[in-house]
């Protein structure tokens, strides 16, 4: 076998290989000798067929299977031999039998790129201090009865907050549009669940009026009949609701799972949730600083072909999450240059992390994705159920385990760089984005 690599551009590679002719006929000859038992032709008896008419009626299939088996072999082979790591899958292109008396074939493909680890000397990451006290629980104490509201009718005109009712009917220049249509649809005002402005112009309605509301999907829409169009809706509200906050009882405890039913043990259980959500968030945010740094200080060539799928990838999970909610695939409009930043940022993350992990022979040891698991299992109810669900699929493992590789990278930047505490509030840290994420 010969082989001879050159470079096409940044990442890409051309590689030809040769085969010795004589090697490939062979293989042709010995299949198509081994049919002649197997296969049915009118005229001859089984096991006498003769060679010519096997290799005039198989021929091309029998040619076309060695040659595939061949080259998935080879190629294999050629990068081993050559210390290539291609991308995907290579682009293959069947030559002719040259001068040479050699069968060629010709692959194309981008090879992942050289990565040098170097951290800023200087690198500072902010570590949020946290403290949980009784006003934070009080906080989050209001949230949760905010998040489990009764609604009783309004004899009165709807504002924020209220719950309406409505029928509405979508036109635009006065001819309906799909989607544009629902019944008994159940509008919370200021919840921004409807394009535009729709739900302030149903502010101060009351039950029974009929109101024309004036909205312009955005030019980014991604139903393609609807981008930037100005659209026309008929609303007809039925009932005005306001909230009614639940009563801090024993009940309402019970709801939540506190056998004891009293406040305190609510409390108790409150704090231990807010506690778990700041450890989460405290490692989050710690975490994006670092990303940050390795993105922002190291210099990474991109296979375009990683790239590429990570913009498919999230383009499918736009695809799939507006198709939960009833839009049809086929009107949708999604703009990949929209998804090419993040899907860059994401790949670049990848390779730096996996350089990291290559460099200082990280692996997760079996006790540790144990462990893991458990964490993850002992927020549900019945948690040995959970874990045997996790166990059931390697699958799902695998997805636990590469986060536990990457936290893994990242402790092993944290241990080369300055640790700053830095005191924030509960609420700060839980309600304000935590920094920019892959």
């Amino acid at each position: 076998m010969q082989i001879s690599v050159t470079t096409t551009q940044g990442l890409g590679r051309r590689m030809t290989v040769a085969l010795p002719v004589e090697k490939v006929e062979e293989e042709i000859k010995e299949r198509l000798k081994s049919l002649s038992g197997k296969v049915k032709v009118d005229g001859f008896r089984p096991g006498k067929v003769p060679f010519s008419v096997l290799e005039r009626r198989y021929g091309k299939q029998v040619r076309d299977e060695v040659q595939y088996e061949l080259v998935q072999k080879t190629f294999s082979e050629a990068v081993t031999q050559e210390k290539l790591l291609p991308v995907g899958q290579p682009h293959i292109e069947l030559g002719q039998v040259g001068a040479n008396n050699a069968f060629e074939y010709i692959a194309t493909f981008e090879v992942y790129p050289n990565i040098e680890v170097s951290l800023p000397a200087d690198l500072a990451v902010q570590r949020p201090a946290v403290t949980v006290d009784e006003a934070d629980i009080d906080t989050v104490v209001e949230r949760i009865r905010k998040q489990n509201v009764t609604w009783a009718e309004a004899a009165r005109p709807s504002k924020e907050g209220d719950r309406l009712t409505i029928d509405f009917d979508g036109f635009i220049d006065d001819q309906p549009f799909s989607g544009g249509k629902a019944d008994g649809y159940k509008l919370t005002l200021g919840s921004k669940t409807l394009v535009g402005d729709f739900e302030k112009q149903l502010e101060g309605v009351s039950a029974g009026a009929k109101v024309n509301v004036a909205v312009t999907f955005p030019a980014e829409y991604p139903v393609a009949d609807l981008a930037a169009k100005a659209a026309r809706f008929d609303v007809t509200v039925h009932h005005v609701e306001e909230s009614v906050l639940p009563t801090l009882d024993k009940a309402f405890f019970e709801k939540f799972g506190v056998g004891e039913g009293t406040e305190t043990a609510f409390r108790q259980q409150v704090r231990q949730n807010i506690e778990r959500e700041v450890n989460e968030a405290v490692k989050g945010r710690v975490k994006n600083q670092v990303i940050d740094a390795l993105v922002q200080h190291m210099s990474v060539e991109l296979p375009q072909a990683l790239v590429d799928s990570e913009i498919s990838v999230r383009m499918q999970r736009t695809r799939s999450q507006l198709a939960s909610n009833g839009v049809d695939e086929k009107t949708l409009r999604l703009d990949r240059t929209r998804y090419e930043d993040g899907a860059r940022r994401a790949v670049k993350v990848g390779l730096i992390v996996s350089e990291i992990l290559r460099r200082n022979q990280i692996r997760i040891k079996p006790e540790d994705l144990r462990a893991k698991v458990d964490e993850l299992a002992s927020t549900y109810e019945d948690p040995q159920a959970v874990i045997n669900w996790y166990y059931a699929d390697r699958n799902r493992l695998s997805d636990i385990e590469a986060v536990l590789l990457e936290d893994s990278a990242i402790d092993w930047v944290l241990r080369q760089a300055k640790l700053e505490d830095k005191v924030v509030s509960v609420m700060e840290l839980l309600d304000r984005p935590s920094g920019a994420t892959a």
